[in-house]
């Protein structure tokens, strides 16, 4: 599977982030398929073990590899073979919420989660969106719609079980050190933990809010902004404003 995505918004609202994910199915592609059957292989040195392509896969990519190649290279396009299933999903932040835990279980730990109202409000307000889009795409490209939701605005209860049963959480879990300017934040704007002024916090736990991709970057501009203070103010006196 590899994929595609969107970012949309909501014009004029202050709503969590969210983007509409593409994945393409290669399962089944004559080209792509084994293509990435051996670039695996290679990377995990399983190359002398692999089984040999038949005559007819053989063929496929003899045909399949230029039109490949044309595509990616002179085109500058993204190749799918004809008839590759196509599976659109939305991913959103969600809205935080306070009975949402991590509790010790056995020898690990459980994790407590599940999507909310306003969740499904949210969603519900992207999915119009996330058609336009889809449509769109169809005047550069052939291709078929199968809904696989309920209507959100027809059968909202519909809705918030099927979100229930089939949504998953991508654990970017954040927000059990929340920074902030208010007295009851755990730490302060300047990654400080609240009551304990040696003791800095620097991890997706001080995100007052995650977004829907991945953190890394994020978290290492906070670490390169908490190292560059803290050396300012441990530095000897006078290195700091001759720039050491």
């Amino acid at each position: 599977m590899f994929g595609e995505h969107f970012d949309i918004e909501l014009r004029g609202k202050q709503w969590p982030g969210a983007f509409l994910h593409l994945a393409f199915d290669t399962s089944t592609s004559s080209i792509l398929r084994p293509v990435r059957d051996v670039l695996n292989a290679v990377q995990q040195r399983t190359l002398r073990g692999a089984r040999l392509p038949s005559f007819r896969e053989l063929g496929a990519l003899l045909i399949g590899l230029p039109r490949l190649g044309f595509c990616r290279y002179v085109r500058r396009r993204l190749f799918i073979d004809r008839g590759t299933r196509i599976l659109a999903t939305l991913d959103i932040e969600q809205y935080p919420l306070s009975k949402w835990t991590i509790r010790a279980e056995g020898q690990g730990c459980a994790v407590s989660w599940d999507v909310s109202d306003l969740d499904a409000e949210l969603s519900a307000a992207l999915i119009p969106i996330c058609h336009e889009v889809l449509e769109r795409l169809k005047a550069e490209a052939d291709f078929e719609a199968e809904v696989l939701i309920p209507d959100p605005a027809k059968d909202p209860r519909g809705f918030l079980d099927h979100l229930r049963k089939h949504s998953v959480d991508t654990l970017h879990s954040s927000g059990g050190l929340r920074m902030g300017t208010s007295p009851d934040s755990p730490v302060d704007a300047d990654l400080r933990l609240a009551g304990v002024p040696n003791v800095h916090a620097l991890s997706a736990a001080v995100f007052p809010r995650v977004g829907t991709s991945n953190p890394t970057l994020t978290i290492l501009a906070l670490g390169h902004r908490l190292g560059v203070r803290l050396l300012r103010e441990h530095a000897p006196r006078g290195a700091a404003d001759s720039g050491h």
